[in-house]
């Protein structure tokens, strides 16, 4: 037996709302910048690498103006794990020839500064930016589950505490269980600036399972790694609406608002290398 979930509850969104013009990505009303790169491949246990490309990108983000929104996702498809960076921003009005232009003006220069940083990032194609629409969970209810377009039981959880103390490439092991499986898994990062060198960032994660009991024991081990790795807090959303309202707010264009306190070094710490 199949449940329906109230209409009023978000819907996550399809990439038929996506648009592209002069190479950049239009979601809604947010002209979005959108890049993928190759993580860093250097030995956990020599931290130089981290710490410079860390430090380079703290450089990077504290330039960005506040009304910029970024966002990492790492991607894990069952089959291989990408990793994109996501910059909303501005709005995309019939009359923002102009600020078009200013942003690929910005665009080029954020693609030269992530590269002297260490990162191998490109511009993501229209193709590929659709694929990462149209493969992010469309979830439906059933059973009294959340599940996704295979049946599977879709997991989110969310990072409700920040750790007060962050280090250059904290999310490897994070992103490294994330891969190693053979679900579909998402790690989204969300953050932006504000005043006084101060930050707002969100961090949330997705998994999918083959039925309840292994996705109650996958949220579990996320909770422990997040503790045990990040010294953060992060719990998995209990209720149906909850799961949505996660879903919706990671769907890879939407235009999230980062909560939790932050500086720029947290972000750059926990940004997926």
């Amino acid at each position: 037996m199949t449940l329906t979930e109230p209409s009023n509850l978000p819907q996550v969104g399809q990439a038929e709302g996506l648009r592209f013009r002069d190479g950049l990505a239009i979601g809604g009303d947010d002209v979005v910048m959108a890049f993928t790169y190759t993580p860093l491949c250097t030995n956990p246990s020599n931290t130089d690498v981290l710490e410079e490309t860390s430090d380079c990108l703290s450089d990077v983000f504290a330039d960005l103006s506040p009304h910029h929104r970024g966002r990492a996702i790492v991607e894990f498809t069952g089959q291989e794990c990408r990793h994109w960076l996501l910059l909303h921003v501005g709005p995309a009005g019939a009359h923002a020839t102009a600020h078009m232009m200013a942003a690929l003006e910005l665009r080029a220069a954020l693609l030269t500064r992530l590269r002297e940083a260490g990162l191998n990032v490109e511009i993501a194609s229209a193709e590929a930016c659709n694929a990462l629409v149209n493969g992010f969970p469309q979830p439906h209810v059933e059973d009294r589950r959340v599940v996704d377009h295979h049946g599977r039981t879709v997991v989110t959880l969310t990072l409700r505490e920040s750790g007060e103390v962050t280090r250059p490439g904290i999310t490897r092991d994070l992103v490294h269980f994330l891969c190693s499986g053979d679900k579909l898994a998402y790690l989204v990062l969300d953050f932006r600036n504000k005043v006084n060198g101060l930050c707002r960032l969100d961090l949330s994660l997705v998994l999918t399972a083959n039925d309840e009991t292994e996705g109650e024991h996958a949220a579990s081990r996320m909770e422990d790694m997040v503790m045990d790795g990040l010294g953060a807090l992060a719990k998995r959303d209990k209720t149906r609406r909850a799961v949505l309202n996660t879903l919706h707010r990671m769907s890879p264009f939407a235009r999230a608002e980062a909560k939790l306190p932050a500086c720029v070094a947290n972000v750059a710490h926990l940004f997926p290398l």
